[in-house]
C-alpha cells in the first residue's frame, strides 16, 4: 500500500473560498464546441452542471461520504462539532472546514460549503504541499482547470478547462492524504491515524484499488470508456447498515478457527490497508460467538472481545479524544496483523457462530452526542464465520 490511501479525490462541486492560484502546466483552455465556437463555461463549483456530462460518477458520489461531509447532513460530525465548537469557540469551524469543505473554508454554511468534499475539491487542485492539513495543502488550479485520468481531446464541448492527472492524483495517495493523514488532539495526542497506519503496511496496494474500484460503464456521456473508478468511496459510514456497504468492511477481514475439547479458537487476520477499524476515533468491533447442541439448539454464548481505542484525561477517565492526555487502549488489528482470540465453551457445543460486528459509535459517546437513538449508534453485524467440531 505503498501508493494511496484513503481517496479524497473525485467528487463535483464546491465553493470559491481559500483559492490559492498557481499556473497549471498542460492545462488546456475552455473546450470548443463540435459546431465550432467557445462553449459556455461552466461553474465547476455548482453540482447540477455536472450532472449533464458525468450522470455516473454524480451518482456515486452523491451516495458517498464526500456528498455528505458538511455538517448539515452528517449527524455524527454535527454533535462532535458542536461539542467541540461549545468547549472551543467558534473558531473551530473554519478548522474542521479545511477538510469537510476545502472550497468554502470561509464561509462554512454557504451552498458551496454544504456540497462537501467536491469534484472541485480534488479535481480542482494543482498541487498537494504535504504536512499541511486539508484546503492548506492544495493549491488550485488556473482557470478554474479540472484535472483527471483523462484524455482531454476526448471531452469535446467540457465548458471547462482541462488536464491530465498531476503526480497527486496518480500516486493515490497524496491528495487523499491531504485529509486522511493524522490529527492530533489538544494534547498532542494522535486521534485520526489512518495516514500512519497505511504507511506502516506492507502491501503495495493504494486506497484508491481499494476504496474506487473499477466498476463497468463509461464515467459519463463524454467518454466512451467501458470501465470507470466508482466514485462510491466505499467505507463503513456511507450508506451504514446497508448489505453492501456491510459486505465492503468484510473485505478486509478474514476469520478461521476450530473447536478444541472446551476452547472455541478463533483467528481473525487483518486484509487492509490500515488498522481494523480506523477512521474516526470512536468506531469500534467486537468478536462474539454462539454455540449450538447436535439438534440446533443455541445452547452457550460468549462475551464479546473489543477492538477499539480508550482515551483518557490527566486523572485516568475516559475523554473525548481531541481533549486525552493518554491513548489508554489500543486493541485494534493492525494491518496484515493475525490475532488469535480464545472463549471458553462447553463440550456440548458442536458448532459456533463467530460474529464480527462493528459500532460508528461506542454506547457512552452516542449518549453524550444525544445520537443513542439514532440508527448510525446501531450495531451491524459484518459478517459470520461457522465453526463445526470436528468428529
Amino acid at each position: 500500500m505503498k501508493t494511496s490511501h484513503l481517496p479524497l479525490a473525485l467528487a463535483l462541486l464546491a465553493g470559491t473560498a481559500c483559492k490559492d492560484k498557481a499556473s497549471t502546466p498542460n492545462v488546456s483552455n475552455v473546450a470548443q464546441s463540435p459546431h465550432g465556437g467557445a462553449v459556455e463555461p461552466v461553474n465547476i463549483d455548482e453540482s447540477a452542471t455536472c450532472v449533464a456530462c458525468h450522470a455516473q460518477v454524480y451518482t456515486e458520489w452523491s451516495q458517498s461520504m464526500h456528498s455528505m461531509a458538511h455538517h448539515t447532513k452528517d449527524p455524527i460530525y454535527a454533535a462532535v462539532r458542536a461539542v467541540r465548537m461549545k468547549k472551543e469557540g467558534p473558531q473551530l469551524a473554519g478548522a474542521c472546514a479545511q477538510c469537510h469543505s476545502p472550497r468554502a473554508t470561509d464561509d462554512v454554511d454557504g451552498t458551496v460549503a454544504q456540497l462537501g468534499v467536491s469534484c472541485a475539491s480534488c479535481h480542482a487542485v494543482a498541487a498537494v504541499k504535504p504536512g499541511l492539513p486539508g484546503a492548506k495543502a492544495l493549491t488550485w488550479t488556473d482557470k478554474d482547470a479540472l484535472l483527471g485520468p483523462h484524455d482531454p481531446s476526448n471531452e469535446v464541448g467540457a465548458g471547462h478547462a482541462t488536464g491530465p492527472a498531476p503526480s497527486h492524483m496518480k500516486d493515490g495517495s497524496s491528495l487523499c492524504l491531504a485529509c486522511h493523514a493524522e490529527v492530533k488532539g489538544q494534547n498532542g495526542v494522535p486521534v485520526c491515524t489512518t495516514g500512519p497506519e497505511w504507511s506502516d503496511g506492507s502491501s503495495d496496494k493504494s486506497c484508491v484499488d481499494c476504496h474506487m474500484p473499477k466498476v463497468a460503464g463509461p464515467s459519463g456521456q463524454l467518454t466512451s470508456n467501458k470501465e470507470h473508478r466508482s466514485h462510491r468511496f466505499w467505507g463503513p459510514r456511507a450508506g451504514w447498515g446497508q448489505q453492501d456497504s456491510l459486505d465492503f468492511i468484510a473485505t478486509g477481514l478474514k476469520v478461521s478457527g476450530r473447536l478444541d475439547k472446551r476452547v472455541l479458537r478463533v483467528s481473525l487476520h487483518n486484509t487492509s490497508q490500515h488498522a481494523l477499524p480506523s477512521g474516526f476515533p470512536g468506531r469500534l468491533a467486537t468478536v462474539s460467538a454462539v454455540g449450538f447442541d447436535a439438534d440446533g439448539q443455541q445452547i452457550w454464548t460468549s462475551q464479546p472481545s473489543l477492538l477499539n481505542k480508550v482515551y483518557h484525561d490527566a486523572e485516568g477517565k475516559p475523554v473525548l479524544a481531541p481533549y486525552a492526555k493518554t491513548l489508554a487502549r489500543d486493541t485494534r488489528l493492525k494491518s496484515g496483523e493475525t490475532r488469535n482470540i480464545t472463549f471458553e465453551a462447553p463440550l456440548t457445543v458442536k458448532k459456533a457462530a463467530v460474529h464480527v460486528s462493528m459500532r460508528l459509535l461506542p454506547p457512552p459517546l452516542a449518549d453524550k452526542l444525544k445520537l443513542t437513538r439514532s440508527p448510525l449508534a446501531g450495531l451491524q453485524r459484518v459478517l459470520t464465520a461457522t465453526i463445526t467440531r470436528a468428529q
